[in-house]
């Protein structure tokens, strides 16, 4: 039994590696399988796993159809159907319509929809995703959105990368010294400065990166350490904060581990802040699209950065005092939704010819 899955790997997306890897936990190892990726190389232990395809240029559409010929099941994974752009559209949607064509009904799992804000990408996307299979979503909103375009209610699922296990603490020598949060300060002052991690990524709206730098300017760089889950993320922290240590993690496994040292996260990009939440880190998201702000209202309600009308530099720092903070209880549901996918998704490829 072949699979192929289709999402926006090897595009040096931390995010989406991620979700490669909870993916490719699922699967057992005898199965090969074939992904659409870009061009930046996979790492290593995923590289290893599958195959890619190409996901632009003269040679996609051919290796794609191919790999049809040869795929016993096609899986979506990750951020879909997303009118930011018109390939965040027509990439997608050609392709539940060719798995559809060639008799391979194509399935989503821990699938992310939207947003969808134009009356013609909901079209589109209306008549592509009655062709599915199993709909296994991420969030509310998307499940919410499925349902309302197809008729057809939706499993609420999680991110594939919830089937990554949380990196263990790090065990130290009986007569070593945990790394502290805190820097040194001078004696006498009344707080000490507490290292933050910081993540911001490119976007059309610049009120995010905005209100980061006001709340964060009278800072030490050495107070803050900028997280960059793709390459554009530490070329936009190096221009926004002069001076700033910027880490940029091999694995979601190592942003999970880096963030143990932290005090807490100011993030943009939906896999910081989900890594903040499931470490119980205080975080403050920068929540500029619906993924982030969907996540975020599993925690605390509205984000504060939400309202793209209301926003004064002046009233966002404010807003911004105070940070949320995920309990127990936000991951325990997670992990339930993920056994919940899992089972099903074995379940799934049980019942595939082979």
């Amino acid at each position: 039994m072949a699979l192929l899955g289709v999402g926006f790997f090897g595009e040096g997306n931390l995010g989406d590696e991620a979700i490669l890897e909870g993916l490719l936990a699922q699967v057992p190892p005898p199965c090969p399988v074939a992904v659409t990726a870009g061009r930046q190389p996979l790492p290593a232990p995923l590289a290893a796993r599958v195959r890619t395809l190409p996901r632009r240029g003269a040679a996609a559409w051919p290796a794609f159809l191919a790999e049809l010929r040869r795929a016993a099941q096609v899986v979506f994974t990750g951020g879909l159907l997303q009118d930011w752009s018109v390939d965040g559209v027509a990439f997608y949607a050609l392709r539940l319509l060719a798995a559809s064509l060639a008799g391979r009904r194509p399935s989503l799992w821990g699938a992310g929809l939207g947003p969808l804000r134009s009356a013609a990408a909901r079209a589109i996307a209306a008549r592509v995703l009655r062709r599915v299979s199993a709909a296994w979503m991420r969030d509310r909103a998307s499940a919410a959105l499925f349902q309302s375009l197809t008729g057809r209610p939706a499993h609420l699922g999680c991110d594939w990368s919830w089937a990554i296990p949380d990196p263990e603490p790090p065990r130290l020598p009986p007569d070593a010294q945990p790394v502290p949060k805190e820097l040194p300060h001078p004696a006498g002052a009344p707080h000490p400065t507490r290292v933050w991690g910081i993540n911001l990524r490119p976007w059309r709206d610049h009120r995010f990166r905005e209100a980061a730098r006001q709340a964060l300017h009278d800072r030490p760089p050495a107070a803050l350490l900028g997280l960059a889950a793709r390459q554009e993320d530490a070329m936009l922290l190096a221009a926004t904060f002069p001076g700033l240590n910027i880490a940029a993690p091999a694995s979601f496994t190592d942003l999970m581990r880096l963030g143990r040292s932290l005090a807490g996260v100011w993030a943009m990009r939906y896999h910081v802040v989900l890594a903040g939440l499931r470490l119980g880190l205080p975080l403050m998201p920068l929540a500029y699209d619906d993924k982030v702000k969907t996540l975020v209202h599993e925690i605390q309600g509205p984000s504060p950065l939400e309202a793209a009308n209301s926003f004064s530099p002046a009233a966002q720092t404010r807003e911004l005092a105070a940070p949320i903070q995920a309990t127990e209880a936000f991951a325990d549901a997670h992990r339930q939704r993920l056994s919940a996918m899992s089972e099903a998704f074995a379940a799934f490829l049980d019942q595939t010819p082979r």
